[in-house]
């Protein structure tokens, strides 16, 4: 599989640009302690809402806070919460895909029903009334993704289940006696884990997005909390006076969502065997 990646960076200059967005995001949430030069909770309200300068090199909000050092911890926090929501909704909705494509039947049934009435719902809409069910928080927010999400990997992870419960190995597997935990942790994981890692680095940028939007609502929790949602929020009412507060915030999670769907494009043409044989 390196090796397949490797050509595909080699021959992709799409793949090579969304690597490079992740890593250095990546980056700036490891370093966001050193990269800010400003409490990003500090007000300073003589000097709110002034342009950009090499003082405030990203300008000031509303309440003279730093843009730049708020939009830096941001990434940190956007991170944290994307990798989180999406790789707990991978692992339920993996579970529930596994179970439901490899019993079939009336566990199918159920399953697939479940996931069909989530489905239903827009993404946004069932989010907000799952947080504001158990209160606006961060944490909160990290939960209403993952179920929200789930959904979308029990329906991927059930479609390539079903293949892989007819093939030679695993019918010889339920015929000598091994248990079926056994075979769909032994077997069926392993034939599904791609297809899962594919969906997760694709849906990490949307589950980004996700978050920016509740902080926007005001479903974050503690506004001066540096999230881009919240900074969005921040200067909503400031569009013509000062363009920054919302602007860069907005390009920030513009970059994020192209990066990943970008390397998550390079993954799948790696891990789908469809596309692997082009390479």
């Amino acid at each position: 599989m390196s090796a397949r990646l490797t050509r595909t960076l080699r021959k992709s200059r799409n793949a090579r640009l969304g690597l490079g967005i992740v890593v250095v995001l990546l980056v700036i949430a490891l370093t966001s302690p050193w990269l800010a030069t400003h409490d990003p909770r500090t007000q300073v309200i003589q000097d709110r809402l002034k342009a950009p300068s090499a003082q405030y090199w990203l300008g000031t909000d509303t309440f003279g806070r730093d843009v730049f050092s708020r939009l830096v911890w941001g990434t940190r926090i956007s991170f944290l919460l994307g990798f989180f929501s999406t790789g707990i909704s991978s692992i339920i909705g993996t579970a529930m895909g596994i179970v439901s494509g490899y019993y079939g039947g009336w566990v199918d049934t159920i399953v697939m029903r479940v996931v069909d009435t989530l489905m239903s719902f827009p993404t946004i809409l069932l989010a907000m009334a799952i947080v504001a069910i158990l209160g606006p928080d961060l944490q909160n927010i990290v939960i209403a993704i993952a179920l929200t999400f789930s959904p979308r990997f029990a329906r991927v992870i059930r479609s390539v289940a079903l293949s892989v419960r007819e093939q030679g190995y695993v019918l010889a597997a339920r015929a000598s006696g091994v248990r079926h935990g056994s075979i769909m942790w032994k077997h069926v994981l392993p034939n599904v884990v791609s297809s899962a890692i594919v969906l997760l680095t694709m849906q990490i940028g949307t589950a980004i997005t996700m978050e920016a939007s509740l902080s926007f609502l005001g479903l974050g929790g503690d506004p001066a909390i540096p999230t881009w949602g919240g900074v969005i929020n921040d200067g909503r009412g400031f569009l013509q006076q000062a363009p920054w507060i919302s602007g860069f915030a907005g390009i920030a999670i513009t970059v994020t969502v192209i990066g990943f769907n970008l390397l998550g494009d390079a993954i799948r043409d790696v891990l789908d065997p469809r596309f692997s044989k082009q390479l």
